[in-house]
């Protein structure tokens, strides 16, 4: 329940949505000065943001800005979002069912399961953030914030948020050159995605030496658990069954409660025969060594080793440190006499 960290599983490439707005990411960000928050919307074609900002993170305040947005750009046909209280609550589910819009939510605990929306925010809390230490409205940064960020190319895509929405450019303060709409766009943006997103997850892969995990379904594993003190474990002494795998999603059992985690909070468990699981667990917690425990084995077995080596003919002893001049003590004399005397 102590031993190293899980393995890491290779990043999972995210195939772009056929066409614009039809898979968007939702989420929420704050809360700010005032008690506000930010509705966050990502279309992930296009990368284009939609951001209204709210005083409460309550289904109904969601589905009343959702309203707004959706009369503008129309209704997507997924919804992707994290595990908060507002996307998993009832009235919420009703609503998507009403509009036929499929929700798939990301794994309990694991925001990177929404990375779209989370990604987004960092610039955008940073603009909020610079206005208010500069003493300017954070409001109208942030609307200035969202005009030049739907202008400006993306680094993924290679072109503006807008122009793969609207199939044309903003106008901003920046001057523009007008060029005719190429029909080409969208597959150059396709194979430009694919690519790049090819090329980071060999990279990614490649620093994080990751490798498959052999965790399937009837397999008994060990869930990582939050930290209470210190002396929790670092994983959940007592195992749970896998009832189902699908990519890097799992859900597990244990004594009739369900969870549902990203892979890397589980660690297989291998139960030792004649063992019992309290003395598993202890076994593998002693087996398991730090980098700085191993280092102090050494370090420990080369003194012994210097100590354990043959004193030289000389006869004197040798000392396990270092050796220095001893010290002759002379009498001090002092206007002709000696102070000890």
């Amino acid at each position: 329940a102590n031993g190293p960290n899980s393995h890491q599983e290779p990043l999972r490439m995210t195939m772009l949505p056929p066409q614009p707005w039809h898979t968007v990411n939702i989420d929420f960000c704050g809360p700010f000065l005032g008690g506000s928050y930010l509705l966050v919307i990502i279309d992930a074609y296009s990368r284009f943001p939609e951001v209204e900002i709210v005083s409460s993170t309550s289904a109904k305040s969601t589905i009343l800005k959702l309203e707004r947005i959706f009369a503008t750009h129309g209704i997507p046909k997924v919804l992707k979002s994290n595990n908060g209280p507002p996307f998993q609550s009832h009235e919420f589910s009703l609503y998507l069912k009403e509009l036929g819009i499929k929700h798939k939510p990301s794994s309990p605990l694991w925001p990177q399961g929404n990375g779209q929306a989370e990604n987004f925010m960092k610039p955008l809390v940073k603009a909020v953030k610079s206005a208010h230490h500069e003493n300017k409205d954070w409001k109208r940064e942030m609307f200035k914030f969202l005009l030049n960020y739907r202008a400006t190319p993306h680094s993924t895509t290679g072109k503006s948020p807008s122009e793969l929405l609207y199939n044309r450019k903003i106008q901003t303060k920046l001057p523009q050159v007008t060029v005719e709409n190429d029909s080409s766009l969208h597959q150059e943006v396709k194979e430009r995605d694919e690519r790049l997103k090819k090329n980071q997850k060999e990279y990614a892969d490649s620093k994080r030496r990751v490798k498959c995990a052999d965790i399937k379904k009837s397999d008994l594993v060990l869930v990582r658990q939050p930290k209470a003190n210190k002396m929790s474990t670092k994983y959940d002494p007592i195992p749970y069954e896998v009832t189902n795998r699908r990519g890097n999603r799992i859900t597990a059992i244990r004594n009739g409660k369900y969870i549902t985690r990203n892979i890397s909070f589980f660690k297989k468990y291998h139960p030792r025969h004649g063992r019992s699981l309290e003395s598993t667990e202890i076994m593998d917690e002693e087996n398991y060594s730090s980098d700085e425990d191993v280092h102090e084995e050494h370090e420990q077995y080369d003194g012994l080793r210097q100590n354990d080596r043959p004193r030289q003919n000389n006869g004197r002893r040798q000392d396990d440190g270092p050796r220095y001049p001893a010290r002759e003590r002379q009498r001090v004399y002092r206007y002709g006499n000696n102070i000890y005397d």
